[in-house]
């Protein structure tokens, strides 16, 4: 087994036996457009508030792209097509699996799926987030047994996301359905706003006169994402933008954001990002 450790601001990766892992920083160009062919099977995950502001498709399809979620999985024997649409700076980190522990972990078992069939450009289960989550704050920190944590979240998460995608048995690049296109103009518009607390499902779907249900499954189809998740990635990028710079407290920023009390605020903040808002406030502020 070989190691290094990893450190987010230089972009040195952390090599195990069988997973690579890297973290750094990434400011796309505006409107810039990326083709990429990985050399391996590579889950990538954007940490806290993040995520990529960004379309993708396959090189061989045609059409729209997918919304990118906070989580994707790509093979590498897809060349992918990735739009960027704004300049934003970006933390990503990335879990690349070497083709033997791929084959070992898909052929081990009766449930037989290939590596394209683990690809999605989002991904929104819970217990892999909560993977994802633990793997990144492993490998960004240099804890006790920290290697053999990394080593053996990186392959839970792999067969995490082998039996879920086996259980669907779906190819997820797929698009059925969906919302016309006034509809997601008026949702976009909606959770745009920044002068009133995000809308709830209810709310959202009488915009659009559906039902909640009708609205859910129509606007991943469109989009690719979970309308909870994206709800909640936009107060998560409030919150952390409010944590930066503005002068308010924990409570009023949480009051601001819906939240009942300054402790809700807090619970969810660090379910969501691993830290406490204060902490995250220590480190994220402006020198």
């Amino acid at each position: 087994m070989t190691e290094e450790l990893a450190d987010p601001h230089a972009d040195r990766p952390r090599t195990l036996h069988g997973v690579r892992v890297e973290a750094h920083d990434y400011v796309p160009k505006r409107d810039e457009e990326s083709l990429k062919r990985l050399s391996d099977f590579t889950v990538s995950w954007w940490p806290g508030g993040n995520r990529p502001d960004a379309e993708a498709r396959l090189l061989r399809d045609s059409g729209p792209g997918t919304r990118m979620g906070r989580v994707t999985a790509l093979s590498s024997d897809e060349p992918v097509l990735i739009r960027y649409h704004s300049p934003r700076p970006l933390t990503v980190v990335t879990f690349s699996y070497s083709s033997g522990m791929l084959a070992t972990i898909l052929r081990d078992g009766g449930d037989r799926i290939s590596a394209e069939q683990l690809s999605s450009f989002d991904i929104d289960v819970v217990p892999l987030a909560a993977t994802m989550r633990d793997l990144a704050r492993e490998a960004l920190q240099s804890n006790l047994g920290g290697s053999l944590a990394v080593e053996a979240l990186a392959t839970w998460l792999l067969i995490q996301l082998a039996r879920t995608m086996a259980a669907v048995r779906c190819k997820p690049f797929g698009r059925v359905g969906g919302l016309a296109g006034w509809q997601l103009k008026r949702i976009r518009e909606r959770l745009a706003e920044v002068d009133c607390p995000l809308p709830r499902m209810g709310e959202l779907a009488e915009l659009v006169d559906l039902s909640a249900g009708h609205l859910s499954r129509a606007y991943r189809a469109s989009e690719g994402q979970c309308l909870h998740r994206e709800i909640a990635d936009i107060r998560l990028a409030r919150s952390c933008d409010l944590l930066r710079h503005s002068g308010l407290s924990i409570g009023e920023i949480g009051a601001r954001l819906g939240f009942r009390s300054a402790n809700g605020f807090t619970l969810a903040f660090r379910r969501e990002t691993g830290e406490t808002p204060r902490a995250y406030r220590r480190r994220a502020a402006p020198a």
